[in-house]
């Protein structure tokens, strides 16, 4: 896409903009593909916005806040995972712990 171009922004990071409202699609247009069924949508964007975003400082302070956000969702998940581990496991305490017997041989 030539969006993505412009901006050196990957799919899923337009997408992303897309449903967070940073950008605002001009208008969408439905295309078919050589006659079939399958209709794909292609958004159109104000040619001035487009024009200003590289030059601005906006795009490298909303790609700051996704790489945050990302991050806090990776500790969230990770403590999610060690609490789900530690709660199949149940409590390691050395009173749980299993008797182990010492040889006796002095």
């Amino acid at each position: 896409m030539e969006i993505e171009d412009i901006l050196a922004m990957t799919t899923s990071e337009r997408h992303r903009w897309l449903t967070d409202g940073r950008f605002k699609s001009a208008g969408t247009r439905f295309a078919n593909l050589n006659g079939r069924a399958l209709r794909i949508t292609v958004h159109g964007f104000d040619f001035k916005v487009v024009k200003e975003l590289p030059d601005s400082a906006a795009v490298k302070e909303q790609r700051v806040k996704d790489a945050e956000a990302k991050a806090g969702q990776r500790d969230r998940a990770a403590l999610q995972a060690k609490l789900k581990r530690t709660s199949r496991r149940g409590p390691r305490t050395a009173k749980d712990a299993p008797f182990r017997r010492t040889s006796s041989k002095a």
